[in-house]
């Protein structure tokens, strides 16, 4: 009865160690898929976070903020929030760009502009620059340092030369003003003896004018006179000249009277008719110039007057160019129903080529044009005049037929009273004199009634220049 009593126990007892047994494997399992569902949403959870956090920071870019120390970890301190990390680089840049953590971002633009900081430029290569340009400055510094006591070296060393050429300029002075001084007392003293010289000559001159006045008016009389005796002599000469060339003289016989106005002064060689020109043979060598006019006649008829005793052939011409021997001229008029031939005769009544005229030449002269009047020109003006047949003098005088002058001088300015360049006070005293003489002649050919030629006139009078 015990053992079945004890047999039936231990069933009992295993009975209810299978149900407890069972009971705690039913609530394990449903322990493990309580916590396997709730692990499941942790990873849910996990992953939404880790997604949400990916679009801060990725992971490589966490782990790479960590190695560059950014993100303190480890002995159990707390790991800031990146927003606390990024506000503290925040705040600590702030602090380096313009001191001051606080700022906003507007804050710090506004310096950077009032710093006239380009908003493409960053600070490091900002400065950068700045260090480049200091450098730069303070080299230039340095060599303007050493330009500058080089410049006051030479400015000392001009100073010096200037102090030199000073003194003796000033000795200079003082003894061309010693050499002035000396020739000015000369200059008086020999002014005050041209003076009574003068005054004795000017004595002596009206004395003489005064006594040989009347016998000057006496002697131009017999001048005239001559004169008169002289060109009908000339006239008749050249009448009997004439008449032995045609044969008048022959047997002895003197032959008929002549006038000599009637003579032939030359001939027509060329004709251009179309252009109512004529070629004449008189030219520079026998004074012919150009304006001059001759008569033309017939070389059979000769040459005769008119009814009322004038020298009027059938045309007329009238010389524009003239050529050593020969000359152009124009038919300016020609009579109805004649014509003008090679070989007629011409005629000037006034006309004398054996005359020879007495020039005064003076000043300078620019024949070709240049700019400049030379002396030399001048030689080449009397040379013109004698291969044309005239007679240079150097007087003027009633009996000088023209004066012809070079280009007008100028008056100098008058020099400054200081003055004492020896060369220069030559050279305007001169000038001076050369003006006064221009003026003193051309009065003095006014006064006798004698012809003025300029340079163009007796260019186109000895036939130099071509129309």
């Amino acid at each position: 009865m015990a053992r079945r009593t004890g047999g039936g126990n231990s069933s009992g007892y295993q009975m209810a160690l299978m149900v407890i047994f069972a009971i705690l494997f039913v609530f394990a399992a449903a322990t493990c898929v309580l916590f396997f569902t709730k692990m499941d949403k942790e990873r849910q959870v996990m992953a939404t976070k880790e997604q949400e956090q990916n679009k801060i920071i990725t992971k490589e870019e966490l782990a790479a903020v960590k190695a560059r120390g950014g993100l303190p970890v480890g002995d159990g301190q707390k790991l800031p929030s990146l927003y606390e990390q990024l506000s503290s680089e925040n705040a600590r840049l702030k602090q380096i760009i313009i001191a001051k953590e606080t700022a906003t971002l507007d804050e710090v633009r506004l310096n950077l502009s009032n710093a006239s900081i380009p908003a493409d430029e960053t600070l490091v290569a900002l400065v950068r620059k700045l260090r480049a340009d200091a450098a730069y400055a303070v080299e230039m510094q340095q060599k303007s340092e050493i330009a500058a006591k080089a410049a006051a070296e030479a400015a000392r060393a001009a100073d010096a030369e200037k102090a030199s050429l000073a003194a003796a300029y000033s000795k200079s002075v003082d003894e061309l003003g010693q050499k002035l001084a000396r020739i000015d007392e000369a200059n008086k003293s020999y002014q005050g003896t041209v003076d009574a010289a003068r005054k004795e000559l000017e004595g002596q001159l009206e004395a003489v004018r005064n006594s040989t006045s009347g016998q000057i008016r006496e002697l131009q009389t017999q001048v005239e006179q001559k004169d008169r005796q002289t060109a009908d002599l000339r006239k008749r000469l050249d009448s009997i000249t004439a008449d032995d060339k045609r044969g008048g003289g022959r047997g002895g016989s003197a032959g008929p009277q002549v006038d000599p106005s009637t003579l032939p002064d030359g001939q027509v060689v060329a004709l251009i008719q179309e252009e109512n020109l004529a070629y004449i043979s008189r030219g520079r060598s026998n004074r012919v110039v150009a304006g001059m006019t001759f008569e033309v006649f017939d070389k059979n008829a000769g040459i005769s007057k008119n009814e009322v005793n004038d020298l009027r052939g059938k045309a007329t011409l009238e010389v524009l160019s003239v050529d050593a021997d020969t000359s152009l001229a124009r038919i300016v008029r020609i009579s109805r129903g004649q014509t003008v031939l090679e070989g007629d005769l011409i005629a000037n009544a006034v006309y004398d080529p054996n005359l020879k005229f007495k020039f005064r030449v003076f000043g300078e002269f620019d024949i070709d044009s240049i700019g400049q009047a030379t002396e030399g020109d001048r030689r080449r003006i009397e040379t013109m005049v004698g291969q044309w047949g005239g007679v240079i003098v150097n007087d003027l005088n009633y009996d000088t037929d023209f004066l012809v002058l070079g280009v007008a001088p100028s008056l100098p300015p008058a020099l400054s009273p200081d003055e004492i360049d020896p060369e220069k006070l030559v050279a305007n005293a001169a000038a001076v004199k050369k003006f006064e003489d221009y003026n003193k002649l051309e009065g003095q050919a006014k006064t006798l009634q004698v012809p003025i030629l300029n340079q163009n006139r007796f260019l186109i009078l000895t036939g130099y220049y071509r129309r």
